[in-house]
């Protein structure tokens, strides 16, 4: 179990440390209505996220097996990481032609801003459907199901991941309710400094994660 539950911890954070997590939270909460709004994006992402890990776990559970052949894990570990390798490079600082992540995030606050809840539901699916999360929880499950934990177990690793994951949302929206107005101007500069930061911070995440997903499936392949 503390292998399984550090591992998904870890799959956690690549997938939650994103900043348009930060910033999709932030737009909603520039809204009319809200923390109606927020708990409407978070709860879209939470509906994605908690029934592509539950389902990924139980799949892993059917065609690896309880315990079973952990190699498969690892190779997918390792694949990961290379993958996360491969982002990193191609968001590299001085890199001119790389996607414009920036230019990105700042269309997805235009849209944010006029949102109503119901409709933030839908920017929650969105947002946990983007590739990268949504591959990274298939993982996490997929880690949980072959771990060959109980179902209590795996059902509390699972709720790990989603806390973990979506941090930044509901972390947000906590700081919001308990600070009020102060806490809007706090915000308010996260997200011009995660702007304007963009492409260091996709880069610094996915070279970190890279580097600890590779080595990890390394060693689980040479053990």
């Amino acid at each position: 179990m503390p292998n399984v539950t550090a591992d998904v911890f870890a799959y956690g954070l690549a997938a939650g440390l994103r900043g348009t997590a930060y910033l999709a939270t932030v737009n909603v909460l520039s809204t009319q209505q809200r923390v109606a709004t927020a708990v409407g994006h978070l709860a879209g992402v939470w509906l994605v996220l908690g029934v592509a890990v539950v389902g990924a776990a139980l799949l892993a559970d059917v065609v690896i097996g309880a315990g079973g052949d952990q190699v498969v894990v690892a190779l997918v570990q390792l694949l990961l990481g290379l993958w996360l390798l491969q982002a990193a490079w191609r968001v590299r600082p001085g890199q001119n032609d790389g996607p414009d992540i920036a230019a990105r995030l700042a269309g997805m606050a235009a849209k944010a801003e006029a949102l109503e809840p119901v409709q933030a539901v839908k920017l929650g699916v969105g947002v946990a459907l983007l590739p990268k999360r949504l591959v990274i929880t298939l993982l996490a499950g997929a880690a949980i199901g072959a771990a060959g934990v109980a179902t209590a177990q795996g059902l509390a690793l699972s709720v790990l991941y989603l806390l973990v994951a979506t941090a930044l949302i509901w972390g947000t929206l906590t700081v919001f309710v308990v600070g009020g107005k102060r806490a809007s101007r706090f915000l308010e500069a996260g997200r011009a400094w995660v702007v304007a930061n963009a492409m260091t911070l996709a880069f610094a995440v996915a070279l970190l994660f890279g580097v600890l997903f590779t080595g990890q499936g390394l060693l689980k392949l040479i053990a």
